[in-house]
């Protein structure tokens, strides 16, 4: 399994430039992207915010799962006032390819990360900050950090609600109903390299459809290959790699992204 800390570590060290802080302000530029915080206004009791990320062509960055390289954001609040929490939404990512050819998940051209924010006291405005440390890549990675910073007034109407609403809209949902139904998760490691073994059923399940799997920190698990139909639906092998023995995966439980068209789901489930 490939790993992008200790390349990253060292692009930290020839491009520190690429490092430093922007002014703070609701926008910040770094090298090859753009971020924004965004206002959403006012949805019940909560605020809506928004980080945008807008990269030059042909540039990426990445989604929580990275893939078997790359590096996840990190969002650092704990410069904000006025707020109780801060819950960010991880909108549907793609899957890339690294210039080696590499397996990679995240975003291209732009991505609005949707962000629900519960103030302390809901009748005074929220001071929200942002040092946002990610990656930005093409031929090579880049480290970047943008800080930015807003104010939630809790009469705002909200001027980028259609931005952060379409976002939201994209976000991956723990919702029940029957487009997609998981059958089961096997390992399988008969053929000698281990294999995590995927059966869905569903009106939205088709051989294009995508499986992003969570799981143990020492376990990264590749792009699905779909099979045969099983029982009806839809089966995928995905390649597992892992640090140890890999029957040490049975019986962990691990969250599937399933990404099957316009239908977005969250699905948690051991592995058997």
């Amino acid at each position: 399994m490939r790993t992008a800390a200790a390349a990253f570590a060292a692009v930290l060290v020839a491009a520190p430039a690429a490092a430093l802080p922007a002014a703070a302000g609701d926008t910040a530029t770094t090298p090859r992207a753009t971020v924004r915080l965004l206002d959403g206004g006012a949805d019940g009791a909560s605020r809506l915010a928004g980080v945008e990320i807008a990269l030059e062509p042909q540039w990426k960055t990445y989604w929580r799962v990275p893939g078997d390289t790359g590096v996840p954001p990190e969002f650092d609040w704990s410069a904000s006032s006025n707020v109780k929490s801060v819950r960010v939404g991880w909108p549907a990512p793609s899957r890339l390819r690294d210039a080696e050819g590499g397996d990679v998940i995240g975003y291209e051209t732009a991505v609005v990360f949707p962000v629900e924010v519960i103030p302390g006291d809901a009748a005074a405005p929220v001071d929200l900050k942002l040092t946002l440390h990610f990656a930005v890549c093409h031929d090579i990675c880049l480290p970047a950090e943008a800080s930015v910073e807003t104010r939630l007034d809790p009469g705002s109407p909200g001027a980028d609600r259609a931005a952060i609403s379409a976002a939201l809209a994209t976000v991956p949902s723990e919702a029940s109903g029957g487009a997609v139904t998981v059958a089961g998760v096997t390992l399988d490691t008969a053929a000698g390299e281990p294999a995590l073994v995927i059966d869905l059923a569903g009106p939205a399940v088709s051989a294009a459809t995508d499986i992003l799997v969570e799981g143990p920190a020492t376990a990264y698990f590749g792009p699905p290959a779909p099979e045969a139909a099983a029982s009806g639906g839809q089966r995928f092998r995905l390649p597992v790699s892992v640090t140890g023995d890999a029957a040490a995966l049975v019986g962990r439980e691990v969250t599937l992204t399933i990404l099957a068209g316009e239908t977005r789901l969250v699905r948690k489930a051991p592995i058997r």
